[in-house]
Order: C-alpha cells, then structure tokens, then sequence
C-alpha cells in the first residue's frame, strides 16, 4: 500500500485521462453551483472531484481507461444507485463533474469563452507548448507527451489562482479528502462494481480491493495538493512544482529542477487571465445542464 500512494502522490494528474480541470478548480466551480440548486457539505465536496479516483492506475492503463470511461461518461449509475441523504450528495457532485456535459466537457471539449471548438485547458496548453516545447524536446519528450505535461501545468496554474480567489479552498480539499463519508466505497461498488467484475473477472473481495485501494490513493493526492495549495505565495508554487518535478522523474525519468517549473507555472498562469470568465461560464453552462437533466439536490 505504501508503494502504490507514492506512486500516486508522484504521477498525480500525468495521464491524459486526468486532464481537466484541477481538483480545487472543481472545488471552485462545484462552489458556484450550489449558490444556483443545492446544499454545500463535504460529501458533495468530495463527490464533484471523486470521478477521477482511478485516474492514476498507470501499471494498469486498460483498466484504468475503463475505469475513466464508466467514472466520466456513466456517471449516472452513481446517481441511481443512491440509497441516502450522504448518497445523494456525493452522487451530486459527481455527476456534476462528469466528461460528457459537466464541468470536465468545457475543460476537453468546448470552452464556453473562448472562440474555436476546443476545451479550455487543452487550447491554453497548446499556448504554453509554443513557449516550452523546444524544451521539453531537449529532455527527449515528443510532441504528444510534450501537450500532456503542458496541460497538467495549465490545471496546476489554474489550481494556484483559484486558491487566490478562495484561501479556504486547500482546506476544503483536505476536509474532503479526510472526512468524505468512506460510504462512498459500496457506492462505487454497487455502480461499477458488476461491469468491473466481467471486465477484469474477479471476485466481490477483489474488486472491493480495487475501490478501496484507488479510493485510499486518491485521497491521500488530494490530501498533498491541500497542504502544497495552503502555503503563502510564493511557496505554494514552489511547494507544486516540487511535487511536478517527482512527477517528471517518476513518469518519464527526466530530472527537471523544481525552480525551473516553478517559473513555467507562472508563465502559465499569465497565459489564463480569462480563467474565471471561463469558469463562470461553465457554472452558467453545468447548472442548466443539471436541470435538464432532473440532477437536484
């Protein structure tokens, strides 16, 4: 166990599956939301960033692709298989946050203020590529994987302002993250569990081992983004671009100093002044779409 949290902890968000949105940004945008139709609790904190907690299976990446594809795109199973009040607010956010026309959709898919038919995090790390590239060439990264590292970099920008706007977001991260009803566990298993059993043919003990294991791992990431989001500027940008710089050399065994990442997460903050214009309008977006879709609280 203690292998697979640093593991978790160093990689964070470097799959692709993981871009979107970053996990205070979600905080933020969730925030909003409940100023439109529902009622703010930890669980339903815990719930609009929840989706991506198999995101970092990467000795696994089949699985976790499923896994991606049934937490983003059939969010809805979560929904129905709700039982109680603290169901029903993890199961909001949730489904709040999903890839098909939630908060994740104006991130990969469309930006609501911006011209063109990209999301919003993908167009602004295409920005920040034309800066560092040619860097990220000279550490033998090709231009795909370049993007990846670039988006990541964009959602962490993006992280750090958010925490400018809401001081008391890295501490709702860590609530979330400590005291999220553990609950949550049978409501993964009883959404995803069946269709998980056919895919990797393992018994209820080994899937449960699955959820209980990525559910651990990904509180205990959101958990270290908390404490690094929680230090004064500029510590907190130094404090995620260590955590960056594990990144770089547990994914991809390039050593890149922390000092040098910090300057390219400000750089790229620079390349998002519009971020809460776009973020605004994604709650505009998300909260109708919550409507048409009968998801209140």
């Amino acid at each position: 166990m203690k292998k697979f949290l640093v593991l978790v902890l160093s990689l964070g968000v470097l799959s692709l599956m993981a871009f979107s949105w970053g996990s205070a940004t979600h905080v933020y945008i969730y925030e909003q939301l409940i100023k439109l139709d529902a009622i703010p609790n930890t669980n339903a904190i815990f719930g609009v960033i929840a989706p991506d907690v198999f995101n970092y299976m990467f000795t696994e990446p089949e699985l976790a692709a499923y896994l991606y594809d049934q937490t983003h795109h059939n969010f809805i199973a979560v929904w129905a298989e709700q039982k109680n009040e603290k169901d029903r607010s993890l199961g909001y956010g949730f489904v709040a946050h999903n890839d098909t026309w939630g908060i994740d959709f104006t991130a990969h898919h469309q930006a609501q203020g911006l011209s063109g038919s990209e999301g919003y995090v993908i167009a602004k790390a295409e920005i920040l590529y034309g800066y560092i590239g040619e860097m990220l060439a000279g550490y033998g990264l090709d231009p795909a994987t370049g993007l990846e590292i670039c988006h990541e970099l964009i959602e962490s920008a993006i992280d750090l302002m958010i925490k400018r706007v809401d001081p008391d977001v890295p501490a709702k991260l860590i609530a979330a993250a400590s005291h999220a009803d553990k609950n949550f566990l049978n409501l993964l298993y009883r959404a995803y569990g069946p269709g998980l059993g056919l895919t990797v043919g393992l018994n209820e003990a080994g899937i449960k081992t699955i959820i209980a294991q990525n559910d651990a791992g990904f509180r205990y990431a959101v958990t270290a983004l908390g404490n690094a989001l929680k230090k004064k500027y500029p510590q907190d940008v130094n404090a995620v671009a260590e955590q960056l710089s594990m990144a770089a050399q547990a994914a991809f065994g390039i050593t890149v100093d922390a000092g040098q990442i910090a300057e390219i997460l400000m750089l790229a903050m620079s390349i998002c002044p519009d971020y809460l214009y776009e973020l605004t309008a994604t709650v505009g977006f998300v909260g109708q779409q919550l409507l048409i879709y009968n998801i209140v609280r």
